[in-house]
């Protein structure tokens, strides 16, 4: 069963997609968080926190909504709304 997934990023006040991806596959959906935290790391080095981006992951199923975020204080965490979705556990 596929799990269409979407990662986005906050740098504005606005959520912008980066790309789609399917959390069915969990190894590639661990690369792209790690990927994405390495990223921000990276690219915003040096900057004050609470000056640094935020990302989130959502299926792409409008009734599940969000189900992780990342921020700099806090990496990776689950959205607690999302715990009874059937995507959360694999995410």
């Amino acid at each position: 069963m596929t799990r269409p997934c979407s990662l986005a990023i906050n740098n504005s006040g606005a959520w912008k997609t980066l790309g789609h991806f399917d959390a069915s596959y969990e190894h590639q959906a661990n690369e792209i968080m790690s990927a994405a935290a390495e990223l921000m790391v990276v690219l915003n080095a040096g900057k004050p926190p609470k000056q640094w981006p935020t990302l989130r992951i959502t299926a792409d199923d409008a009734l599940v909504g969000v189900l992780m975020y990342w921020s700099r204080e806090r990496g990776w965490y689950k959205n607690p709304r999302a715990s009874e979705s059937g995507y959360a556990d694999q995410a």
